[in-house]
Order: C-alpha cells, then sequence, then structure tokens
C-alpha cells in the first residue's frame, strides 16, 4: 500500500492497542449472512524499517472478509493525523 503522507507508527501502535483482544469487529467487516463478526485480535503492531517502509502484522483466530484491509485503513487516518489515537 504505498501511502504518501508521514505517518505517526507510534499513534497507529496506540490506537492498534485497543483493538487487541475478542470483539465484534462488524464495522471492519464485509457483512455475510449467518457468520459472525466475533474475533479475537492477538496482534496488530506496525514498525518502520530503516528503509522507511512500515510493516504491519496482524494475527487472530480468525479474519473476516475485508477485516485487515479496513483495520489498517483505520489506522493510516490515525497515522497521519485525521483521528486521534
Amino acid at each position: 500500500l504505498w501511502h504518501d503522507w508521514p505517518l505517526d507508527v507510534d499513534a497507529m501502535n496506540e490506537a492498534a492497542r485497543g483493538l487487541l483482544g475478542e470483539h465484534d469487529f462488524a464495522a471492519y467487516c464485509k457483512k455475510r449472512e449467518g457468520a459472525t463478526t466475533i474475533r479475537t485480535l492477538q496482534e496488530l503492531s506496525l514498525v518502520r524499517g530503516e528503509d522507511g517502509i512500515v510493516t504491519a502484522t496482524v494475527r487472530a483466530d480468525a479474519f473476516c472478509h475485508n477485516m485487515v484491509r479496513s483495520l489498517i485503513g483505520a489506522l493510516l487516518f490515525v497515522g497521519d493525523g485525521h483521528r486521534g489515537p
């Protein structure tokens, strides 16, 4: 994913910590009839490498459709200052 603005990785990680654990991630998932959106997010962390590239690690008991993409998109809003952690 190319993002052409500076990112505050510390703020993104602070916001990510609030998402850890078991939650209903319906806001981050494409709705599917009969499927649960309750997931346990075990790890969500971001690291900026020496080359400036930010790498995200996301681990959960299961993912629903578009969940990772939506989570990272929300964290980008935090990282570029559009939303607070």
